[in-house]
C-alpha cells in the first residue's frame, strides 16, 4: 500500500518541471518460512493457468484458505472515497462501534492495528518477524476475527502489526487493511460511481479485459509510461496516487522462474517514508491511454519484480473496476475522456 500526501521534502532540488513529495509507503515484509513453520498458516499454492507465456513454475503465494462462509447472501457494502483512500466500515460482534478499515489491493495479507487487537481483548497469534524497508518490527498471525462489512463475512485471519503510523499519516485511525486475500476466490466488483463493493456470481463483468496476475500475495497488472512496454506494476487500492514508477531497472512482463519465486518471499503490509520527484507521464491501461498523470519516480524498486504502484488516482476514473483473480481479468468500464494535468 502506498499513501500519497504532499508535505515539505526537504532542500535536494528537484528536476526541471518536477515537484517532490513524500510518500509514506506501506511496505511491510513477512517471510512465508516464518508463518508456514513457527505460526502453521495454512497455504496454497494455486495453478496459474493465464501466466504469461515463457514463465516458470507459478509462485508460492501465502493464503490463507477460504472462508466457507464467505458467500452470503448479501452481495455488496458501502465505502467512502475519502482523499484517494477507500475506507470501509466492519463489523465485529465485540463493541457496538464499526471499526475503520481501508481496502487495500496492495497489501498481501488482511491486519488488524495492534491497538485494535488490544481494545477487543483478542488473545495475540504466534509472534512473527516484520521486516520492513529500513528496519524490523514484531507481528502476530493468526488473529481470528469473526467481521462484516455489511452483511459480506470478511477473512477469518489477520496479521496483528502497528498501523498507528499509517493513521497519522491518514488523519484517521486505521483499524485494520482488507487485502489480496480478500480477493482470493471471488470476483470482487469496485464501483466508483456508485460507492459500493460487490461480490459477482454471474455473468461477465462488462469492460475491457487486461491480464491479472497475483505472485508473492500482490495482485499484478500491466501498465505502459511514455510509449515504453508494459511492465507489471501492483493494483494498489491503498494508493491514493495515480502512479509511482520505476524508472531504473525494468521489469519485464514475461519474468523468469527466479523472479517469480523472489516475489514470493514477501508479503507486504507496513510504512516507511521516502521523498521522490513527481513529473508528468503518459500512461496506458489496454486501450486506455492517459496524458499528463502525475507520477511518482522512484530509482530503485519499491517491491522486487514489480515496476511500481497503480492506485486510486486513475482507478477511480473509471466507473467499475472488477477483478477476477481465479481467471487472471481485470475488468475497467466507464473511463470519461481524461482530463489533463491530473
Amino acid at each position: 500500500m502506498g499513501f500519497v500526501r504532499p508535505r515539505q521534502a526537504g532542500t535536494k532540488a528537484a528536476p526541471p518541471g518536477s515537484v517532490r513529495i513524500q510518500v509514506a509507503l506501506l511496505v511491510v515484509v513477512i517471510i512465508p518460512r516464518l508463518l508456514g513453520e513457527a505460526a502453521e498458516v495454512p497455504w496454497t499454492a494455486p495453478s496459474s493457468p493465464g501466466a504469461v507465456e515463457g514463465e516458470g513454475a507459478p509462485s508460492r503465494e501465502l493464503s490463507p484458505k477460504p472462508d466457507p462462509q464467505s458467500d452470503s447472501s448479501s452481495r455488496e457494502f458501502s465505502f467512502e472515497l475519502r482523499e484517494g483512500l477507500i475506507w470501509v466500515e466492519v463489523n465485529v460482534p465485540r463493541i457496538s462501534r464499526p471499526l475503520n478499515f481501508l481496502l487495500d489491493t496492495g497489501a498481501g495479507a488482511s491486519a488488524l492495528n495492534l491497538d485494535t487487537v488490544k481494545r477487543l481483548g483478542l488473545p495475540l497469534g504466534k509472534r512473527v518477524t516484520v521486516q520492513g524497508v529500513r528496519a524490523s518490527s514484531v507481528g502476530y498471525w493468526p488473529e481470528r476475527l469473526a467481521a462484516t462489512a455489511g452483511e459480506v463475512a470478511l477473512p477469518r485471519d489477520y496479521l496483528a502489526v502497528d498501523l498507528n503510523e499509517l493513521g497519522d499519516a491518514c488523519h484517521c485511525r486505521v483499524d485494520g487493511l482488507l487485502g489480496a486475500d480478500f480477493f482470493r476466490e471471488r470476483v470482487v466488483q469496485i464501483d466508483f460511481r456508485a460507492r459500493k463493493v460487490r461480490l459477482l456470481t454471474a455473468g461477465k463483468p462488462r469492460g475491457e479485459t487486461l491480464p491479472l496476475r497475483m505472485r508473492g500475495g500482490a495482485l499484478q497488472v500491466p501498465v505502459a509510461v511514455d510509449g515504453v512496454a508494459a511492465r507489471w506494476a501492483r493494483l494498489d487500492t491503498g494508493c491514493a496516487s495515480s502512479l509511482q514508477w520505476v524508472t531504473g531497472k525494468r521489469t519485464k512482463l514475461s519474468g523468469s522462474a527466479q523472479d517469480v519465486e523472489s516475489r514470493s518471499l514477501t508479503v507486504a503490509v507496513g510504512l516507511a517514508q521516502l521523498s521522490v520527484p513527481v513529473e508528468p507521464a503518459r500512461v496506458q491501461l489496454g486501450s486506455h491511454v492517459f496524458s499528463e498523470i502525475p507520477t511518482g519516480r522512484h530509482s530503485q524498486p519499491i517491491f522486487s519484480g514489480e515496476a511500481g504502484l497503480l492506485g486510486n488516482g486513475l482507478l477511480s476514473r473509471f466507473e467499475r473496476v472488477t477483478l477476477d483473480v481465479r481467471r487472471e481479468h481485470l475488468y475497467l468500464e466507464g473511463a470519461p475522456p481524461s482530463p489533463s494535468g491530473s
